[in-house]
């Protein structure tokens, strides 16, 4: 069968996906960043250092084992499957050391791609798209994940590539107005008060309750209208 993937298509599924679990989509995004507040907020207090690789490090692995969790239950919710909250994390512990690599080695590529030539860059980005999503939904072995995706991806290249604009174009809308809020907070009532950096840390993870479901949403109706294509 022919695939029939369209961009638009893809975002409002997605966004439907979101609308049909906000609670649920929200608490978990909530999750992650009151993991990230916590440790890296803790850190920037109390490290005199202010170590910001230290920083970053616990930002990522953080934020990917809950990652793991939310597409683990994002794809079932997506299938009119139930599921908990439990069963989501349970997924977390058992694959995260795999997802860590399927993401790295998807890291590499796209950034080596982009340093070499921005189109590699770009090119690896689109057809990756969907190698940490078949690693967390289907537990498939490291390089399975990268060629499936690309497998998948190639005979829908553009619409994947149009479909990632359209998530980065949204994630803007709802990120430049939190930004602009941080900012005039910071020097308006907050200034002296608050550490401009933690002001931000804060208003940051406030748009990530939506824009991490986003992201994780649109790939996880990528793979399976992808996967019902195939069929």
């Amino acid at each position: 069968m022919k695939n029939k993937l369209q961009a638009t298509s893809v975002i409002g599924e997605a966004l439907r996906l979101f609308k049909e679990n906000p609670g649920l989509f929200v608490l978990l995004a909530l999750i992650g960043e009151a993991g990230v507040i916590f440790k890296v907020g803790f850190m920037w207090l109390y490290n005199p250092a202010k170590d910001i690789v230290i920083d970053i490090l616990l930002y990522y692995l953080i934020a990917m084992f809950v990652y793991i969790a939310f597409t683990y239950i994002a794809n079932k919710k997506y299938l009119k499957k139930p599921v908990t909250l439990k069963e989501g994390f349970s997924r977390a512990s058992e694959l995260f050391l795999k997802y860590v690599l399927v993401v790295v080695l998807v890291y590499l590529a796209v950034g080596g791609g982009l340093i070499l030539l921005v189109l590699p860059g770009i090119y690896f980005f689109v057809v990756f798209f969907i190698a940490d999503t078949i690693c967390v939904i289907e537990d498939a072995p490291v390089k399975q994940c990268l060629v499936k995706s690309r497998e998948w991806i190639k005979d829908s290249f553009w619409q994947v590539f149009l479909a990632a604009l359209l998530m980065f174009g949204i994630s803007l809308v709802v990120y430049i107005p939190v930004y602009m809020t941080s900012e005039l907070l910071s020097m308006g009532p907050l200034k002296g008060i608050v550490e401009k950096e933690i002001t931000d840390m804060v208003f940051e993870s406030l748009s990530q309750l939506f824009i991490m479901p986003l992201f994780g949403s649109v790939s996880v109706v990528v793979y399976n209208r992808l996967k019902k294509g195939r069929k």
